[in-house]
């Protein structure tokens, strides 16, 4: 965001946590750093979390999506990627099409 306040806005420092299965898709906790979150002019977000995975690596890469999640009054989409290096990422969209609910 420029001195105006034009732009988007861009998280200034990671955060960490212990993402539920519910969001992820996968079948167990997970702990991931949030390496990205931005929120465009038009209220459009999207947050981007890493984690490294101590499960055995999958042979090809998985995707896990559309895991619908409520935070804030907002609703979110959710994807999943677990890859062979063990590295796992997971990206959160608002989507209009997810009301608001209680996890």
């Amino acid at each position: 965001m420029d001195a105006n306040g034009v732009g988007a806005y861009k998280l200034p420092n990671a955060r960490y946590v212990y993402m539920t299965p519910s969001i992820t898709g996968l079948n167990y906790y997970l702990y991931m750093t949030q390496i990205k979150y931005v929120i465009t002019p038009a209220g459009k977000e999207l947050s981007v979390w890493q984690g490294e995975d101590a499960q055995t690596a999958p042979s090809s890469k998985m995707t896990y999506t559309s895991m619908a999640w409520s935070e804030c009054n907002k609703g979110y989409q959710s994807k999943c990627v677990r890859y062979t290096d063990g590295k796992v990422t997971l990206s959160l969209t608002t989507d209009q099409n997810v009301l608001p609910f209680e996890n």
